[in-house]
């Protein structure tokens, strides 16, 4: 027997759920009661926005298709430019490369930037798929290209969950765009090369299916999510519980039992058994224990020293910027507790930029917020308790959804202004060849293929597809070096003696073979003996 496309799991509504205050109660409510999940009459192509505003469905997808391709030529152009002026990053463009240079060349998941493989200190299977095209062609661009493209595409799902749910393609779009014109989008997207930020297109793509009453479908295009890194068994977590809220209990409690046996799998099992121990990222819970299983017993053992950490300034203040730049429409909704399991994961940690919620740490939180911000949108339209204010700015309940967007895409608009590096802190600087530049590609060009190689961190993602290569100043078995003086230093080599170990070079039987306005390239001797 064909499915209707009902949502048949959701029970009728109960004088209990009745009761539950009205804040809750639009998303407690299920089945023929819940206007989200409840399937749609079919209407007249072209006449998808029953707000009053004269837009067409293909007058839409024009405007959706534009925003897409404004979003990824900016952000390719954005992260190409950053890294043929020499600006991308040992940690983590060069760190990925190799990874992916090696396992396409048969050494799976190979570093040496850690001393354990890879997959001790992550799980990323899509790294796989571009293994594959490494061994076709490869090219460090591959990976920022595709990352900007999946971000900018992520706005389409988006767009057909927000018209499903607000009733109207304008809301859609404006909350479409607002997610385009985030900051911390485009934090994220701008540090260099991270798969996770791929992620927000397997949220939104299960959101959208989700509020078509496709729940099935839309697990399965949350899985794609768990191909990026294992810190999706806390997408997982927090998404049964949207799955959970539009009256789908089945799979709601489906997609928890399966995050959970992953987590229990890959974080507590796989990985530390791969490193053979802790690593180094869980050094940054130490306040805490001293592996998975220590973190959370600490963290569940001691609420005092959790609380007291999550009320540090930078925590708070992170958790402040993400939240307003949503004009705290996430709060008004219990959707908005799925992204309390990756929230706490960064808040906890005692690493600066994880956080205070930038870089690339809160951009799952962020598609997670966003999705509880389409909801909240919808109950603050039709709440009895907001009906007075309504009133007053006389709007009709038809416009209220668009509205809502409006203010939401006003919120990341002021977000872009302050703190985005494509808005506000825009530096033309980081995306500028200087004639600097040429001395420097002459150099690398220089330097043998396949050598053991030691390189400074802007330097070194233009030399990582080899074997071994470590960011200066480690050395370890590097025959060749290769530094910038009127470069950048990354803090970490800086604070592992930066200065102290290139003086030293000679005295460790490095000879200068070529320099061209401060680009220099270093070889070492044999028998260690005098250049």
């Amino acid at each position: 027997m064909a499915k209707s496309g009902r949502n048949t799991e959701a029970p009728a509504r109960t004088a209990a759920t009745r009761r539950v205050a009205p804040t809750w109660a639009w998303f407690v409510t299920s089945g023929r009661g819940d206007p989200v999940s409840r399937p749609r009459p079919k209407r007249a192509a072209g006449h998808l926005n029953p707000t009053g505003f004269a837009v067409q469905s293909a007058s839409a997808s024009v405007i959706l298709l534009l925003l897409v391709v404004a979003g990824w030529s900016v952000f390719s152009w954005a992260l190409v430019a950053r890294h043929r002026a020499y600006r991308s990053a040992a940690f983590d463009l060069g760190f990925f490369d190799q990874i992916v240079w090696n396992t396409a060349h048969g050494r799976w998941f190979e570093t040496t930037f850690v001393p354990y493989n890879f997959l001790g200190q992550h799980v990323e299977p899509v790294l796989l798929l571009f293994a594959a095209v490494y061994r076709v062609h490869a090219n460090v661009e591959i990976l920022l290209l595709t990352q900007a493209a999946v971000a900018a595409w992520a706005a389409v799902p988006l767009y057909l969950a927000a018209r499903q749910v607000l009733r109207s393609a304008v809301a859609g779009l404006l909350v479409a765009a607002a997610y385009l014109l985030a900051p911390h989008l485009h934090g994220a997207v701008l540090f260099d090369f991270h798969p996770e930020v791929m992620g927000t297109a397997g949220i939104f793509g299960a959101f959208a299916l989700l509020v078509a009453g496709r729940p099935g479908w839309s697990l399965a295009a949350l899985g794609s999510v768990f191909l990026l890194k294992e810190d999706a068994a806390l997408v997982g977590l927090g998404f049964a519980l949207i799955v959970w809220l539009h009256g789908y209990r089945r799979h709601g409690l489906a997609l928890l039992g399966a995050s959970l046996v992953y987590a229990v799998i890959v974080l507590g099992a796989v990985m530390p058994a791969v490193r053979g121990g802790p690593g180094d990222l869980q050094e940054r819970y130490g306040y805490l224990g001293t592996d998975t299983r220590g973190i959370v017993s600490g963290a569940l053992r001691r609420p005092d020293v959790v609380l007291r950490h999550l009320l540090e300034r930078g925590p708070r203040r992170g958790l402040a910027h993400l939240l307003a730049t949503q004009a705290l429409v996430p709060v008004v909704t219990p959707a908005a507790l799925a992204a309390a399991p990756l929230l706490a994961a960064n808040m906890l940690t005692t690493h600066p930029p994880q956080n205070e919620l930038t870089l690339h740490y809160p951009v799952l939180p962020f598609a997670l917020l966003l999705v509880a911000s389409v909801s909240g949108a919808r109950w603050l339209a039709h709440a009895p308790r907001t009906a007075r204010l309504w009133r007053r700015l006389r709007l009709a309940p038809a416009h209220r959804g668009t509205a809502l967007a409006a203010v939401l895409l006003a919120a990341q608009a002021v977000g872009w202004l302050t703190g985005s590096p494509l808005g506000g802190r825009f530096d033309p600087e980081q995306f500028r060849r200087t004639a600097h530049a040429g001395a420097v590609d002459w150099v690398v060009s220089a330097v043998p293929a396949g050598v053991p190689l030691s390189a400074q961190s802007g330097l070194l993602p233009h030399l990582s597809r080899r074997r071994d290569v470590w960011e200066f100043p480690r050395l370890e078995g590097a025959t060749h070096v290769v530094i910038d003086r009127k470069a950048w230093r990354s803090s970490q080599s800086i604070d592992t003696g930066y200065t102290r170990v290139l003086d030293a070079l000679p005295s460790l039987g490095y000879c200068l073979l070529m320099e061209e306005d401060g680009v220099e390239l270093y070889a070492r001797r044999d028998d260690r003996g005098p250049c």
